[in-house]
């Protein structure tokens, strides 16, 4: 249990100088419509929300087209999941042991969507790391790690993706 903080201590420190690094350069807004969206949530969120039915409902996205990878507490009774990720699966120093986590952040996504509504060290983490182009996250999360965000306080995540459906539309992402 002493480890898991500890972990999880590096990971902060670690995401901090990232992110003072990452902040120096330019990002740029990338022009077009969205084709691919990456989501990371969290597993209570998950399970409260059909996140796959409201990104095909509300955005009109194909389900292809939506990755999402979920974290979920540790319990050594639960199976492996391809969109499951846990803290054992990340190094001290920061590092990904998952490989369908590291290819899922390495995946140039037009829209990576951060439901972490609980301000998580990992996902934030994963967020900051992932190239996805258009990041979007809620507003009590770290401002500095997306390029946009909307106000969000309820546990129903539908009136949050209508939200971004009209700004996206707006933007002309949509």
């Amino acid at each position: 249990m002493i480890f898991t903080g500890l972990k999880k201590k590096r990971i902060q420190k670690i995401f901090e100088k990232a992110i003072r690094k990452k902040h120096q350069e330019n990002q740029s807004l990338q022009n077009g419509t969205i084709k691919s969206v990456g989501i990371l949530i969290d597993e209570e969120s998950y399970l409260k929300n059909d996140v796959i039915y409201l990104m095909q409902s509300i955005l009109g996205l194909d389900e292809q087209a939506i990755h999402i990878f979920v974290m979920r507490k540790f319990r050594k009774k639960d199976q492996p999941s391809d969109i499951h990720f846990t803290v054992k699966d990340f190094g001290w120093v920061g590092e990904i042991n998952n490989q369908k986590l590291q290819k899922f952040i390495d995946e140039p996504f037009e829209m990576l969507i951060n439901f972490d509504a609980y301000n998580n060290t990992y996902i934030k983490y994963l967020t900051l790391l992932s190239k996805g182009k258009f990041k979007v996250g809620f507003t009590k999360t770290d401002d500095r790690l997306f390029n946009f965000m909307i106000v969000h306080n309820e546990d129903n995540l539908k009136p949050y993706v209508t939200e971004l459906k009209k700004y996206l539309k707006i933007l002309n992402k949509l």
